[in-house]
């Protein structure tokens, strides 16, 4: 299986919760099993690095999280790639090819198209890659204040709304928005009835449509304001569809259930609240 841990779980895993970083790869091995990685888990991780007294710190974490069998997932990329692959899809006429977002190699996670800088270095582990990344762009590691206030001011704004647009038919308005800023040429046809094509399965785009899903599950929820930490979760949560089990709080679990409530194949059931319920199941 491939098991995604959000960064909650990888640090009580460091501090020997359930159980030690030895038992835990004993139990990834001897299953076959793969740890899911993100940028967005490392680079919260990693986060430390601004205080140079955590730099051992640091690196012990991304040594210790290396010696266990690893996969990358791309999880920045998704939906640029699953939105790739739905215009392809579309103009040709044919069902929508899902993409495969998983890679051996961290830095390949980073960008979109190219290669990031650190893959001339292809000796450098981990630790190596993420300190290289914190070299040239520390601003990574945090989500900037401006994208916390945009998701808070959207956030008012569609709560405010006294007669907001079904979901369904707002997510027009997210595909343009998200063809804008990805700088992805819109398809061939109206861009409307691309977008609804998109939305009346689940299966194409699914990350798209996963987080899009849950941050109106969150916007119907007037008493829970958005935070920082929500950057993550919603990363978090676009993985869903790409691997076997994943570890979500509680609160971003009950939006996802929510949201996938009525899908064929409902991807709600590979969520987890914690490690120690994926240890049970290897």
């Amino acid at each position: 299986m491939k098991i995604f841990l959000d960064t909650r779980d990888l640090i009580d895993l460091f501090k020997g919760l359930p159980c030690s970083v030895d038992d835990f790869r004993r139990c990834l091995q001897g299953g076959g099993h793969a740890l899911i990685l993100s940028p967005t888990v490392v680079f919260e991780i990693a986060a430390p690095l601004d205080a140079p007294s955590s730099h051992a710190e640091v690196v012990k974490l991304l040594n210790d999280l290396e010696s266990l069998p690893l996969v990358y997932i791309g999880d920045t990329q998704i939906p640029y790639r699953e939105l790739r692959s739905a215009i392809d899809s579309h103009t040709a006429g044919r069902e929508y090819v899902a993409i495969n977002p998983l890679m051996t190699r961290f830095d390949e996670t980073i960008l979109e198209s190219g290669s990031a800088p650190t893959s001339l270095y292809p000796n450098y582990g981990l630790a190596e890659t993420v300190f290289e990344i914190w070299q040239r762009a520390p601003q990574v590691f945090h989500w900037p204040s401006e994208l916390v206030n945009r998701l808070r001011s959207g956030m008012a704004t569609d709560r405010s709304m006294a007669s907001p647009p079904t979901v369904a038919s707002n997510f027009r308005k997210k595909i343009r928005l998200d063809l804008e800023l990805d700088e992805i040429s819109p398809p061939p046809c109206r861009l409307d009835d691309f977008a609804d094509w998109i939305y009346e399965t689940p299966t194409r785009c699914p990350g798209v449509r996963l987080s899009y899903d849950v941050y109106h599950q969150l916007r119907r929820n007037v008493g829970d304001q958005p935070s920082a930490s929500d950057f993550g979760d919603f990363a978090h949560v676009q993985c869903v569809p790409y691997v076997d089990l994943i570890t979500l709080d509680r609160r971003m679990a009950v939006y996802v259930q929510r949201a996938t409530r009525g899908w064929a194949n409902d991807p709600s059931g590979k969520i987890r609240h914690d490690l120690r319920a994926v240890v049970r199941e290897l």
